[in-house]
């Protein structure tokens, strides 16, 4: 997934320098918000309301980044709305959390505890065997066993007047608006 991205990201920036295309590249840390359904994050707002344990894999308790969805969409409009943003690479993350913390949040924010359940590394690769979600997430492991962190000062050195919505704002956000709870 990097490499085709990055590939992709190469040659738009190659027409960029050619003056055949305009481009701003916005990169952003893993989504959480209304809508927002992928099977990691997502599905640890749904095991809550089914009060069944959520799952990480590898490391609940490295340093982390997750970008609110709406964060997301306002820095998009921001960066293509900007000429001078032209020609860049932007990163644009939340606050560092740790993925315990996080879920920590969305569980105490439902009126529940913690339920958090780790998988190993060794577990996924077996499942990876028979599920093609398993198969996708040992692709990424490097986000779960290593700090994931996007430096986002490049951003907000150009954005000032942007702010991040916290954990907590967004989440409650989450909540208020799956008619779920």
């Amino acid at each position: 997934m990097g490499k085709t991205r990055n590939s992709m990201e190469a040659l738009l920036l190659d027409y960029r320098r050619k003056g055949r295309l305009i481009v701003v590249i916005p990169r952003f840390a893993d989504f959480y918000g209304p809508n927002v359904m992928n099977d990691l994050y997502g599905r640890m707002f749904i095991s809550v309301i089914h009060g069944k344990s959520s799952i990480w894999p590898v490391n609940a308790d490295i340093p982390h980044n997750f970008t609110y969805i709406e964060d997301a969409a306002e820095a998009k409009l921001l960066v293509v709305g900007e000429s001078n943003s032209y020609g860049k690479i932007y990163h644009v993350s939340g606050e560092v959390i740790t993925a315990r913390q996080f879920a920590e949040k969305v569980y105490k924010t439902a009126g529940s505890q913690l339920n958090l359940k780790i998988l190993s590394k060794e577990f996924l690769r077996i499942s990876g065997l028979f599920n093609s979600n398993a198969l996708e997430l040992i692709k990424l492991l490097y986000e779960c066993s290593d700090p994931y962190i996007l430096d986002d000062s490049k951003f907000k050195g150009d954005f000032p007047a942007f702010r991040h919505t916290l954990y907590d704002a967004g989440i409650k956000t989450w909540w208020n608006g799956s008619g779920l709870i």
